[in-house]
């Protein structure tokens, strides 16, 4: 594989952290929910993992990191109708603005599993 460098940016993988601020009683079905969309987000196109993880110190904050083969998967995800389904709903649970970044990933470093 090529080092990240030497890749076209059509062909480096996109890491993209949402950090997510929940209502105290949402933060639990949102974590159940996540359970069931996680697979279906999953098998989208061009995604080659996603996860979710608890703050440590902040019980209302969740992120979520997902690794895509590249930005045009990631938008292609980003427009269709799952997302469509899904982030409204998860919208309206938030006490604050979800804040999104996205990171190239360089392969050689894997994901965890």
């Amino acid at each position: 594989m090529k080092p990240l460098e030497r890749l076209t940016p059509d062909q480096r993988p996109i890491l993209r952290i949402v950090r997510m601020h929940f209502r105290d009683d949402c933060v639990a079905n949102f974590v159940d929910a996540f359970a069931d969309i996680q697979p279906q987000v999953a098998a989208v196109p061009g995604c080659l993992g996603v996860m979710l993880l608890r703050d440590a110190a902040d019980v209302s904050a969740v992120s979520t990191l997902s690794l895509w083969a590249n930005a045009e998967a990631l938008a292609a995800y980003r427009n269709s109708a799952l997302f469509g389904e899904i982030w409204p709903n998860t919208k309206a649970q938030f006490k604050a603005p979800a804040v999104a970044e996205s990171y190239f990933w360089n392969p050689s470093l894997g994901f965890p599993s």
